[in-house]
């Protein structure tokens, strides 16, 4: 099998997202954190997802050793990735209206259902609410998954270069949250953080657009389903989302080509950090044996939640 330039091969990634997959499964399965009042379930939300991804990560370091923190780069970086950060941002919730809205119809029943009938309201009464919904639905799940995947997982997959590693981000990323219905929806989100986290990088950056995001998905999307559903601005509607859309893109694409420029490159997906035969390392990454259960564990917990 072949082996990054640390000697480990690329069996740890997706050997560490199967660990945090079986954690969540175990949460949904044996109920953990129903607390009887609402702050307390708050709480045990945030505590929760502390342990899914501190011990996760906090395991896999320790296997792996100081060499890989040394490696994962938080720091923001230049202030210029304000901009693209921005853009990426605005993409991202678009592209989600776009899927969840149009693209995946099943998906506006099952969105409907979660939104307006889930057992867990947020609900704010008081500024303690707004703290620890902030904390549970917008900060914690925005750091852990950013330091897990645009940290660890990307960076465990640098060697077998950029493109690879941004798919295989993104692959296990979706795959992860066991449901076909958001599938799309998380990796193409993925793909454009994971980008992010190449052109600027750090996983600063994908962690403040996450964060973002994670705002609007909590308190902004009802309002889109709305205008997205109202007859008399349909049209408006759409027409608006599909112009910001490709004027996003385009912005996008215009950052990215001067980037480049600066960088002394050309505008695409290198192989730079590479290292050895591209076709004999894709298909090492996707047989390895963690990456196969990841499949099988995403396609029958998706099916179970179909039901």
């Amino acid at each position: 099998m072949p082996r990054n330039k640390d000697g480990t091969s690329y069996f740890g990634p997706s050997a560490l997202v199967l660990l945090v997959t079986v954690i969540s499964i175990a949460f949904v399965v044996f109920n953990f954190g129903n607390a009887a009042n609402l702050t307390a379930s708050y709480a045990a939300v945030i505590a929760l997802q502390v342990f899914l991804y501190g011990a996760s990560a906090a395991i896999y370091m320790s296997i792996r050793g100081s060499s890989l923190l040394s490696k994962l780069n938080h720091r923001p970086s230049s202030i210029k990735n304000i901009g693209i950060t921005l853009v990426v941002t605005v993409m991202v919730i678009l592209l989600s209206v776009i899927l969840k809205f149009v693209i995946f119809l099943p998906y506006r029943d099952y969105f409907m259902f979660s939104f307006y009938k889930a057992q867990f309201d947020v609900t704010l009464n008081s500024f303690s609410d707004w703290c620890f919904v902030m904390a549970a639905f917008v900060l914690v799940p925005a750091l852990g998954k950013e330091f897990l995947f645009r940290g660890i997982v990307y960076t465990e997959y640098k060697s077998a270069g950029v493109l690879c590693s941004i798919v295989m981000t993104s692959l296990l990323y979706s795959m992860m949250h066991l449901s076909f219905q958001e599938f799309f929806v998380h990796f193409i989100s993925s793909l454009l953080w994971t980008y992010l986290a190449y052109i600027s990088g750090s996983f600063f950056w994908p962690f403040i657009s996450h964060l973002l995001c994670n705002l609007y998905f909590v308190f902004g999307e009802k309002y889109m389903w709305s205008l997205s559903s109202n007859p008399d601005g349909k049209f408006l509607f759409w027409l608006i989302t599909i112009s910001v859309l490709l004027l996003m893109a385009f912005i996008l694409f215009s950052i990215l080509e001067s980037r480049y420029k600066e960088m002394g490159k050309k505008f695409s997906l290198t192989e730079e950090e590479q290292v050895g035969d591209p076709k004999y390392i894709w298909k090492a990454v996707f047989t390895t044996k963690p990456f196969l259960v990841d499949v099988g564990v995403f396609a029958i917990g998706a099916i179970i939640c179909l039901f």
